[in-house]
């Protein structure tokens, strides 16, 4: 004679936890896929046929030490220097960073306000004192940056190729990569 054999219950904590677990592998697979792009080159993008106005804003508190560099890989620019201006903002700097700025041909706009330090104080200060109208485009680089020679042209290609963009946003790397872990 054979004896019934109960059906295994499982508990619920278990069918909760798989539900989680298969959440977890499909967020994760798709990561995989999405990173697996980064190994293939981007696509060319066409080359503009005209050249848009840029705002290269460059918001600065007692930046001496670096922010010659940054204006020296600005200069260098393979893009007309007619179609670019450089703006320096300095918010209550006491070093040279205003000097450095004007012997580079940068417009300098001071700002001194104790009460409202800042980097978004300054920029928005730098912002109402820019005639905007007369740029398609605000490039925002920080003092410590460098400029690839071709970033301009490279953002004047996207813009074209992209009309429906509203912000775009360049490769940042670090300079000083052995300097730290």
């Amino acid at each position: 004679m054979q004896w019934p054999v109960p059906p295994i219950s499982r508990p619920a904590q278990l069918d909760f936890l798989e539900i989680v677990l298969t959440i977890f592998y499909f967020y994760w697979l798709y990561q995989t896929i999405i990173s697996l792009r980064g190994f293939f080159p981007a696509a060319t993008l066409p080359k503009a046929s005209s050249w848009h106005r840029f705002c290269v804003l460059i918001p600065a508190h007692n930046e001496e030490k670096v922010i010659g560099p940054l204006l020296e890989s600005l200069r260098e620019q393979h893009y007309p220097s007619s179609h670019f201006d450089i703006y320096v903002a300095c918010d209550s700097c006491t070093d040279a960073t205003p000097q450095i700025a004007q012997k580079y041909e940068a417009q300098v706009i001071l700002r001194h306000d104790p009460k409202r330090p800042g980097k978004t104080q300054n920029i928005n200060f730098a912002l109402s004192q820019i005639d905007l109208e007369q740029y398609d485009a605000i490039v925002i680089f920080d003092a410590d940056n460098l400029a690839h020679p071709d970033f301009l042209t490279k953002m004047n290609d996207y813009l074209a190729a992209h009309p429906e963009a509203e912000a775009v946003q360049g490769y940042l790397d670090t300079k000083n990569s052995h300097d730290s872990w």
